[in-house]
């Protein structure tokens, strides 16, 4: 084992102890638990998602979930965590499927000191350029988990009237379990930063002082064939400060910008990474339903526009985005709201289906690069007495600026119904399509595939404890960029018992 890899596994008990912190500071919280177990199977016609090599398999499954959720005086835990575990041989596949997602804060000082941690586990697809399926429960091997936990002390202090400080130190990792663990690098991440906020003081006119060191260090196990990366660093480091005044013309109406400087050191194509940076906005509050942002700015690698539009009724939401920013693929890999637990409406959203455990929807390459990610969001939502509409729509296009310098986009649309039957039965169904781009750098020619999916299902509740879920899915891929296509028929059932 090498003494980076050694280096990361460190944090595991780490993590333990800082949980362990927030739970003791909870002891006179007001609890809330749930628990429950979903036991069934999931059949399909063609579990190598391969149309050369179609076989059917019925797969068994049980899933137990636990869900905490504290508060006290000085201290919060939220907890999510579920485990699917199948008797699915054969391939690479995996037999036990863990998600989690946790939180916590602890007020070490009071007012001034804390420590906040989080961790999450989800399964996600190795190769975005491979077939996937809806979940992992498949032969395709194209499926691992990823692990991310994160530790983060933070100090905050009022300077009078004037301003307002926080200093803070993130330290994250982020790993990989699976038969194909060994195809992505695990990495730490240490993000040191400081703020210094206007204070009371300042009312029209408020203004922020902000700086952050951000360093990232991979693994580098994974193998490298192309001869342009074989004696890479692919280690990230950022440094940035920046400025950011802003004033209130009116209610309505307020005036954003920042000024700063960047210093840049990655494995990068650009001749210059190190640059001043700026951009110009605008915050219009026409009511108190409708919000929108958007302004334009300039970095080293070209323009950073970006809007925003938030507007809601009491029945319904529309949500619109666009940003051009720089990130990195590993960051691009982490997911923050793993199970979420609200709705578009603030409402508490249910995490008990019975459904098996999706696989993440969001994809970028396997190589450990900076990337400019221009990226656009769009959902809109009508919530009525029985039925809810969801529609939505996102597309990322990423540019790679290591050596290789590749192009991709990922697009997503989906449509989806719910309809509440009768006191005991809800019906559901979804339609998506998944599309994914990919450049060719050396013919200039781009490759392109899709996965149309359809799905009906039923959940009915037996007892106040007791629930049946039923789902049936088809999937479609196109070959194009996968090389190879397939279509696959499956249907699932299970039936959860609720404890708490």
């Amino acid at each position: 084992m090498s003494i980076k890899r050694l280096h990361y596994r460190a944090g595991h008990p780490v993590l333990v102890l800082v949980f362990g912190l927030f739970a003791i500071g909870a002891t006179a919280a007001e609890w809330s638990r749930e628990a429950s177990i979903s036991a069934g199977g999931v059949y399909t016609d063609n579990v190598e998602l391969d149309d050369n090599d179609k076989e059917g398999e019925f797969i068994a499954t049980a899933t137990p979930r636990i869900s905490l959720e504290g508060e006290a005086n000085r201290a919060s835990l939220d907890l999510d965590a579920a485990v699917q575990f199948n008797d699915l041989s054969g391939g690479r596949t995996d037999n036990v499927n863990p998600r989690l997602d946790a939180d916590g804060e602890v007020e070490l000082v009071q007012s001034h000191l804390f420590l906040e941690a989080d961790a999450s586990a989800y399964q996600a697809a190795v190769d975005p350029f491979s077939a996937t399926g809806g979940s992992s429960l498949n032969r395709s091997g194209n499926s691992l988990t990823t692990y991310n936990y994160g530790i983060t002390p933070v100090f905050r202090t009022r300077l009078a009237d004037f301003a307002n400080l926080e200093l803070r130190y993130r330290y994250d990792e982020q790993r990989f379990g699976g038969e194909r663990s060994n195809e992505l690098d695990e990495s730490t991440q240490e993000t040191t930063s400081f703020s210094l906020n206007s204070g009371e003081l300042f009312s029209r006119f408020t203004w922020s002082l902000s700086g952050d060191i951000r360093e990232i260090e991979f693994s580098e196990d994974r193998e490298i064939t192309d001869p342009l990366l074989a004696n890479r660093n692919d280690d990230i480091e950022r440094k940035t400060l920046r400025f950011s005044p802003s004033y209130r013309l009116s209610r309505k109406w307020q005036l954003t910008g920042t000024i700063g400087k960047e210093w840049n050191d990655f494995t990068t194509g650009d001749r210059e990474t190190d640059d001043d940076f700026w951009n110009a906005g605008f915050v219009w509050t026409p009511n108190l339903r409708t919000t929108v942002r958007a302004g334009y700015g300039e970095r080293f690698f070209g323009t950073t526009p970006y809007a925003e539009i938030e507007h809601r009724t009491r029945r319904t939401t529309l949500s619109l985005g666009y940003s051009r920013d720089l990130t990195d693929t590993r960051n691009l890999r982490r997911r923050d709201d793993v199970i979420p637990d609200l709705d578009p409406f603030g409402d508490p959203i249910d995490p008990i289906t019975g459904e098996p455990l999706p696989l993440d929807a969001f994809f970028t390459s396997r190589a450990n690069s900076v990337v400019v990610n221009e990226r656009w969001d769009a959902t809109f939502t009508v919530k009525g007495n029985r039925t809810t509409i969801r529609l939505s729509a996102r597309q990322s296009n990423q540019s790679r600026r290591d050596l290789i310098g590749e192009d991709s986009s990922f697009r997503f649309l989906q449509a989806s119904v719910e309809r509440s039957l009768s006191a005991r039965l809800n019906a559901n169904a979804r339609i998506s399509l998944d599309e994914r781009e990919r450049e060719d750098t050396q013919t200039g020619e781009t490759e392109s595939s899709d996965i149309l999916r359809i799905s009906f299902g039923a959940n009915y509740e037996l007892g106040p404890r007791t629930r049946v879920n039923v789902l049936y899915t088809h999937s479609r891929a196109d070959q194009g960029l996968f090389s190879r296509e397939y279509q696959e028929n499956r249907i699932s059932v299970s039936l959860t018992y609720q404890f708490l």
